[in-house]
């Protein structure tokens, strides 16, 4: 279950960092 979690939460972080550098291109 642990590994499981952590697996999910890399992926979100990976998934909002995507976003930030992306929203942060935009207004670039």
């Amino acid at each position: 279950d642990s590994s499981v979690a952590l697996i999910a939460f890399a992926d979100a972080n990976h998934a909002g960092s995507q976003d930030t550098r992306c929203s942060t291109s935009g207004s670039l």
